[in-house]
């Protein structure tokens, strides 16, 4: 959704905030589920968004897009699975504390134009793994905001807090 002025952001900021604070009571089962079936979809889509940045952009060489889509997938997939992002992370018994991971609500996401879906992959991964909400900013080239695009792509995932929004 492109915002155009303020009082349309002001609504998209209280949609994202409402299905952030039902996504942030997932446990960590649903979330890992989630985040692999966004990275995974999102190593499927490396082809045709590194077709659609190119495109889009007039910027780099659809191969090298398509490397950075699959890095951004898979290796992020693989360097945060087995990451506890939910609840108790640890105690201390001789400091008396718990280090409990809470999400921090929403996130913007800055996305260059050089790189606007690897960067969004990478952002929205990121951003599952940890129960926050992201919106991303308009490169000013592209003709899709990235945010209409990744709830797109999330709709499809059936992810169902990002169905509502």
């Amino acid at each position: 959704m492109a915002v155009t002025n303020v009082a349309e952001l002001n609504a998209l900021v209280e949609r994202v905030k409402k299905a952030q604070r039902e996504y942030a009571s997932f446990t960590q089962e649903q979330v890992d589920k989630i985040f692999r079936a966004a990275a995974l979809a999102a190593a499927d889509a490396r082809i045709p968004l590194a077709k659609m940045a190119v495109a889009e952009s007039g910027m780099g060489i659809v191969e090298d897009k398509v490397i950075k889509n699959h890095f951004a997938s898979e290796y992020i997939y693989n360097a945060y699975k087995d990451e506890k992002t939910c609840g108790v992370l640890s105690e201390d018994d001789t400091f008396g504390t718990i280090t409990i991971a809470e999400p921090i609500g929403i996130i913007c996401g800055i996305v260059p134009t050089t790189n606007p879906t690897s960067t969004a992959i990478f952002k929205s991964l990121i951003s599952l793994k940890t129960r926050n909400a992201i919106i991303f900013s308009r490169t000013r080239v592209q003709k899709m905001p990235p945010t209409k695009r990744l709830i797109s792509f999330c709709r499809l995932l059936s992810l169902p807090v990002l169905r509502k929004i």
